[in-house]
């Protein structure tokens, strides 16, 4: 037996790109990203968006986040309004990314089980040349976020993997379809895609680690975990905002 798990490169901006000045001012004020994630939870979509009202709630923020530094709210507000100016489009590629960014830049958060770490977006599983779940009829699908720790592993009690859907909004990517019934309430093509990822939890059990979560700048989960227990999705975490915010916090304080 050979299992594999194959992918594509990290997303690496470009000097000067919005999305590195962002990540350099974030590891430069640590806490900025909180207070960031914070304002972008507000706007999930051009149409929500007004610089009026970004005033209002960075004020209000700035009460809740006292230490946070000037220049860094001057930066961060700048940014936002610059991702608010593109296209919906463009925004909703620009959140994805940025999450994507975010939790390759964390890396595993098990690291302890990791003696050495692979880091690939859009990760796929394969063993001897398969792609595992195919022959069970689940659709090509990857995963957004990946760490593994070897090129390859001879048997399944070796595989350590971690990884991650990234979704800026995670109630958004859950949003259930009117007249639809359980377990199937959201979109059918992203219920197969938890279906899938439920069955690669399942056929990895016995690896020495192997966790499909999501990550999330999303703070309150509540609803979605009720959620994801009605479709029956028992097995996928989730790491939110005050989980990613923690453990960039450890990383960059």
């Amino acid at each position: 037996m050979k299992i594999t798990i194959e992918g594509q490169p990290l997303i690496e901006p470009q000097d000067g790109h919005l999305l590195n000045e962002l990540i350099s001012v974030f590891k430069e004020y640590p806490d900025s990203l909180e207070f960031f994630m914070e304002i972008f939870n507000q706007y999930p979509n051009k149409n929500k968006f007004s610089e009026e009202n970004l005033e209002k709630l960075v004020n209000g923020l700035v009460k809740d986040y006292p230490k946070i530094q000037e220049k860094a709210k001057e930066e961060i507000v700048k940014a936002v309004k610059l991702i608010y100016q593109k296209t919906e489009n463009e925004i909703s590629d620009l959140r994805g990314d940025l999450v994507e960014i975010i939790v390759a830049d964390l890396g595993p958060q098990n690291s302890e089980h990791f003696t050495s770490c692979y880091t690939i977006k859009d990760g796929q599983f394969f063993q001897d040349g398969k792609r595992i779940g195919e022959q069970e009829g689940y659709s090509d699908s990857n995963v957004d976020s990946v760490f593994h720790s070897k090129k390859e592993y001879e048997n399944l009690n070796e595989v350590c993997c971690e990884s991650f859907e990234c979704k800026a909004s995670l109630s958004s990517y859950l949003y259930v379809v009117r007249g639809k019934r359980p377990p199937s309430i959201i979109d059918e093509k992203k219920y197969s895609k938890l279906k899938y990822l439920e069955y690669l939890n399942a056929f990895f059990k016995s690896g020495k680690l192997f966790q499909i979560s999501f990550a999330t700048f999303q703070r309150n989960l509540q609803r979605d975990s009720k959620k994801l227990r009605k479709m029956k999705i028992n097995d996928l975490g989730i790491l939110g905002c005050s989980d990613i915010a923690e453990a960039w916090m450890r990383k960059y304080s």
